[in-house]
């Protein structure tokens, strides 16, 4: 549905109503309301808001990152995500030991909540909105000043090997 309609909407205002859709209230209903349908209900609700989060993410980092710097940018972001999620986890089994279920699940929700709001309240994401080539200046500028070439970075070639003659003749 997001791929046949999506581009007519404002990317921040979808982001942030497709993240505030798939956070909070899954955790309030967990935490709140007795059952699995209306947990089921709100999941899939949420699962098909959190459908529209990467293609966005996707559509903007492929539009603001300069291409000889976009392996380096999303491998840095991968692996911060993936070494920051266990901890996660961790977090979340501490807080439900000391707090009880249902107040970590309010707690981590209100946690999520807050973070969804980053797109409202901070003015840099509305440059998720503005044309690809109205950052791109600034973007290409400091691309510039860390990359010498517009062809990506490969390592020199190992010197060549000289033939070893045996010893003793």
């Amino acid at each position: 549905m997001y791929g046949a309609i999506g581009h007519r909407f404002p990317r921040r205002v979808l982001f942030t109503g497709a993240f505030l859709l798939c956070g909070l209230p899954r955790f309030v209903v967990a935490a709140l309301v007795d059952g699995t349908a209306p947990l089921a209900v709100t999941m899939a609700v949420g699962g098909l808001a959190a459908g529209m989060l990467n293609p966005i993410l996707t559509t903007v980092i492929y539009e603001r990152i300069p291409d000889e710097l976009r392996s380096r940018v999303t491998g840095v972001t991968t692996a911060g995500v993936l070494l920051t999620t266990p901890l996660g986890g961790l977090a979340a089994g501490y807080l439900v030991e000391q707090t009880g279920l249902a107040a970590a699940l309010l707690t981590i929700g209100g946690v999520y909540f807050l973070a969804t709001l980053a797109p409202a309240v901070f003015p840099s994401w509305r440059e998720m909105d503005a044309p690809a080539g109205a950052a791109a200046g600034s973007v290409d500028e400091a691309a510039g000043a860390a990359v010498s070439s517009s062809e990506p970075s490969r390592p020199s070639p190992a010197p060549a090997a000289t033939p070893r003659r045996p010893s003793g003749s």
